[in-house]
């Protein structure tokens, strides 16, 4: 047995004996196969190797970051490609949508009728004589005049809408 000192105390070989039952020649040979070399030149040879495969692997150039995605371009571009058709049918989907909800705001406005039968009816006031409210030939042309709005009004609509 060597005289180096073991870092972490005994080896699971040392002190075998016939009391925990190993064979000691058994024992012997696996000591003498796996024993370190005892020569300085082993070690030297050893540590040359060692620094030559370092060196080498120093010497292989290491990839840059974007390397292991060249791989991915054909793939990107097509993937970048579906998203921006989905993007613009997106876009287009909701400025429909926009123009639609606009066009019905402004053509469904209750506001729109009464102002109109306002409108017709004060122009109804301008051309009958004062005090012919009363009348019921005037409120009658007045009744007309809100009607013919409203249909006016929903021919422009049907004409829009179509």
């Amino acid at each position: 047995m060597s005289s180096t000192r073991r870092p972490f105390g005994r080896g699971p070989l040392d002190g075998a004996g016939a009391s925990d039952g190993r064979d000691a020649a058994v024992v012997d040979f696996l000591r003498r196969t796996y024993a370190a070399p005892g020569d300085d030149d082993y070690w030297a040879r050893l540590e040359q190797r060692v620094m030559a495969g370092v060196r080498g692997a120093e010497a292989i150039a290491t990839p840059e970051w974007w390397q292991p995605f060249a791989g991915w371009v054909r793939m990107g571009l097509a993937a970048a490609g579906i998203a921006v058709l989905v993007a613009g049918a997106a876009l287009m989907q909701s400025r429909a949508a926009e123009g639609s909800a606009a066009y019905a705001a402004v053509l469904d406005t209750p506001a729109a009728a009464p102002a109109t039968q306002a409108s017709a009816a004060g122009e109804a006031r301008f051309r009958t004589p004062a005090g012919s409210l009363g009348n019921p030939q005037a409120e009658r042309r007045i009744e007309l005049d809100a009607e013919a709005a409203r249909a006016r009004e929903a021919t422009l609509r049907f004409v829009i809408s179509h």
